[in-house]
């Protein structure tokens, strides 16, 4: 038996005058460069999990403000005005709220546009996948273009139109395909959970989980558990400091291994102290200018 294949990919092309549209010009000049921050994090979660759209609701929000450490309401106001411009669909955005929740910015439905979904399924025909699932209740786009691949046999794009009449949602799929890779019990991850929300990184549900099952999958439990211990004693309850902790371990040790046991005596120290270690090491380039990798400090989370 072959081994599910997630519906996302692994990348995406970026124009290049990405920062030049219209769009995106508009929300920089209201918000400043924390609004393409936002965009692009959105735009890889989008391809990452689903391919072509994104569950949008107060906890999706909540989890995606504590990834970037901004604050939900600044968050919010972004979101909302890259629905309002036309950077997201505004009917697919409230496709489950009210026209009330629209009044206040509070957005209960899915994230995606005409772009993203021609993105997507062009980049899934060239790379000529064998099976591409998707919910039909979200599309924009007519599948006309993709005809081929429709009526090709192995090579299909099968709608979850039966799955949805039948009971079964579109995140099952993506739950068991999961579960079928994983390396640990589901008493582990149940504890994993409950030691994620005992020491205050928020509730689990919807996107956060997916990315707390992703990076279990990844590292592993003890590796997580150990480096939000980490976390929360430099009392900084954000996952994705948990994830430049784990990034970095994962670039200098084997997963067999137990890193925080080799750091112990440093702890958040030790994390600073190594990175400030990366840094200098860093060669330098003819003008005296290093290229320093940023995304290993964890304070820039």
């Amino acid at each position: 038996m072959s081994r599910p294949r997630k519906p996302g990919i692994r990348y995406f092309p970026l124009d290049t005058d990405f920062f030049e549209n219209k769009k995106v010009r508009r929300l920089t000049r209201a918000f400043g460069a924390i609004a393409a921050s936002v965009l692009v994090n959105l735009l890889c979660t989008i391809y990452k999990d689903k391919g072509y759209y994104m569950r949008w609701d107060d906890e999706t929000l909540a989890f995606l403000a504590d990834e970037l450490g901004l604050k939900v309401g600044t968050v919010r106001e972004i979101v909302v005005k890259a629905i309002q411009v036309g950077f997201f669909d505004a009917n697919m955005a409230n496709l489950f709220g009210t026209d009330e929740m629209r009044s206040k910015g509070d957005y209960n439905g899915i994230l995606t546009s005409i772009a993203i979904q021609e993105q997507y399924f062009n980049t899934c025909k060239q790379s000529k996948r064998s099976e591409v699932c998707y919910d039909a209740r979200f599309l924009l786009i007519s599948m006309k273009p993709y005809e081929k691949i429709v009526n090709s046999g192995e090579n299909s794009i099968n709608s979850r139109e039966n799955e949805v009449n039948s009971g079964e949602s579109t995140q099952r799929k993506v739950k068991e395909s999961k579960e079928y890779t994983t390396t640990f019990t589901s008493e582990d991850l149940k504890l994993f959970f409950q030691n994620y929300i005992e020491n205050g990184f928020g509730a689990i549900s919807g996107l956060s989980k997916e990315i707390l099952i992703d990076d279990a999958n990844t590292y592993g439990i003890a590796w997580c558990n150990a480096a939000m211990e980490i976390a929360v004693s430099c009392n900084k309850r954000m996952w994705a400091y948990v994830r430049a902790i784990l990034k970095r371990w994962n670039s200098q040790y084997n997963l067999s291994e137990k890193p925080w046991e080799v750091e112990a005596s440093g702890t958040c120290k030790q994390s600073h102290a190594q990175f400030k270690k990366d840094v200098r090491a860093v060669s330098s380039s003819g003008n005296g200018t290093g290229a320093v990798d940023w995304t290993n400090d964890p304070d820039h989370f």
